[in-house]
């Protein structure tokens, strides 16, 4: 998967994850990254357009390091993004 190799290069600061993704999900990959040596310490933001219920308590479960819906204001995400790196 093109997000692990790159994620694994690359070493991000920070994972940005959509829920919803084509092929997969978002919950899927991130715990694809929690499970790798080499990415399992970078912080995870979720964000969903989706209003399902116990979306956010599971990706708190998940160690997320933060968690927005969409349409999310961008300013409380940017001083999240910056609290994080």
């Amino acid at each position: 998967m093109v997000a692990v190799s790159s994620a694994k290069a690359f070493k991000p600061n920070l994972i940005l994850l959509d829920i919803s993704m084509p092929g997969g999900d978002g919950f899927s990959l991130a715990e694809r990254f929690n499970n790798l040596v080499d990415t399992a310490g970078i912080p995870i933001i979720f964000v969903t357009a989706s209003k399902k219920i116990g979306l956010k308590e599971k990706a708190m479960e998940m160690g997320a390091a933060g968690f927005f819906e969409k349409p999310y204001d961008a300013d409380l995400l940017l001083t999240k993004v910056n609290s994080l790196i």
